[in-house]
């Protein structure tokens, strides 16, 4: 997973449409928050990651990060 492999050069991620809406005490029983429903925003909530940005991250940060994602998907 790209969350725990990103974690061994310090980069912290977090998902980023986690939880979603429809899993909000609020929502849930609604016809259209069902398991079956909403196949893309389920995906996208398991595998979409915020990455870091803060004020000081700076190019080389910035740099830093890109490069471990692009070293991590070339296998």
């Amino acid at each position: 997973m790209m969350y725990e492999r990103l974690k061994t050069y310090n980069i912290y991620t977090r998902r980023y449409f986690y939880p979603l809406c429809s899993e909000a005490n609020c929502y849930r029983a609604l016809p259209s928050a069902e398991l079956g429903k909403l196949p893309v925003a389920r995906k996208a909530a398991n595998e979409v990651l915020a990455l870091p940005f803060f004020g000081s991250l700076g190019d080389e940060g910035a740099h830093r990060v890109s490069d471990a994602i692009a070293y991590l998907l070339e296998g």
